[in-house]
């Protein structure tokens, strides 16, 4: 696993398995720090708080709960702005070999041409992807974690690798949610996609069951069941995260009661709880942090 520092984490504890390694990193003062790995990274934030910059995109924040996919060679500049010994900053990050992770997509899509579906999936590895508190993601990561631990499972390198193409389904899942909002302007490749795109670009619209089920041409039950197995969500599920991914960008220059007024929530009070859930703050809290970075 090659990997290029080109300044060191204050503390780094590294546990391999047959095929990968993961890594905890735990810093306890302020500091930058710059890396490039040789491999794709897939990242959990612990504790603390990052200001990431990944190759030339903007500042953003890296914060506990959420997860980050990295592909290889991208360069990572990270600062940690507030670490100290009473409060370090602490992150879990996992190298994978790309030939594992393309081995997961290939199987997905040879399945899907077995059942006679033109929906074939894939990894856009020219970007990074941030996942903020996916519940699937997660769950995985939080297993990882575990089984990392464990030196000495009988099992523990199968584990590991199955939980890592469980993980890549979670990822592959969570990234066709994100393509479909940014496709905005290209047409619907099916019925899932188009129930999608239509809860992208109507966030503050509450459709029915029966409505999407129109648009996607299927019955309401197969829509949820095949919806589900595209995106990793629900249908309302979704639609709610879409709607607290517009949020987050209205929060800058809105109030909280005129955002929740304008997403069609009853009140601020139901607003701020879901967006409570869906990121870890409140919609003051994030607005102080967007200002922060």
């Amino acid at each position: 696993m090659s990997k290029s520092i080109e300044k060191l984490v204050e503390y780094r504890e590294v546990r391999h398995s047959a095929r990968s390694e993961a890594s905890t990193y735990l810093t306890n003062q302020p500091v930058d720090v710059h890396f490039r790995f040789g491999n794709p990274i897939i990242c959990k934030m612990l504790t603390g708080r990052k200001i990431m910059r990944v190759d030339a995109s903007d500042p953003f924040e890296f914060l506990p709960g959420e997860t980050m996919l990295v592909p290889s060679d991208m360069r990572l500049d990270i600062s940690f702005p507030e670490a100290d010994i009473d409060n370090p900053t602490k992150c879990m990050c996992i190298e994978l070999e790309r030939e594992s992770i393309d081995a997961v997509v290939d199987r997905i899509n040879e399945y899907n041409d077995r059942i006679g579906t033109r929906d074939h999936v894939s990894l856009d590895w020219k970007r990074f992807a941030l996942f903020r508190h996916d519940e699937r993601i997660d769950q995985k990561m939080s297993q990882l974690m575990t089984l990392y631990g464990d030196q000495s499972g009988p099992f523990r390198d199968i584990l590991i690798d199955l939980a890592h193409q469980e993980l890549v389904v979670g990822i592959l899942q969570a990234q066709a949610r994100d393509l479909i909002v940014e496709r905005r302007i290209n047409i619907p490749e099916n019925g899932l996609d188009a129930a999608a795109e239509a809860i992208s670009r109507n966030p503050q619209r509450r459709f029915t069951t029966i409505e999407l089920a129109e648009m996607a041409c299927m019955s309401e039950a197969s829509l949820f069941r095949r919806f589900k197995a595209r995106f990793g969500v629900t249908p309302a599920r979704f639609a709610s995260d879409e709607r607290i991914r517009l949020a987050r960008d209205m929060l800058g220059e809105r109030a909280v009661s005129d955002v929740a007024f304008d997403l069609g929530y009853t009140s601020a009070e139901h607003f701020s709880r879901v967006f409570r859930r869906t990121t870890g703050q409140s919609p003051s809290e994030s607005r102080r942090s967007q200002t922060a970075s």
